[in-house]
């Protein structure tokens, strides 16, 4: 992969390809998970 894995790399991707439901597409703004531990998770910025 030629672009670096980051919160705002995978933020467009979702707002590009991902339907939510039937909320108004445009004030979404969803949640970027990058892994899970437990009841622990953390994005790509390690937060």
């Amino acid at each position: 992969m030629s672009t670096p894995i980051s919160n705002q790399y995978v933020h467009d991707l979702d707002r590009q390809h991902v339907f939510h439901s039937w909320s108004t597409q445009g004030a979404l703004n969803p949640l970027v998970i990058a892994g899970g531990e437990g009841c622990t998770l953390w994005d790509y910025d390690g937060k």
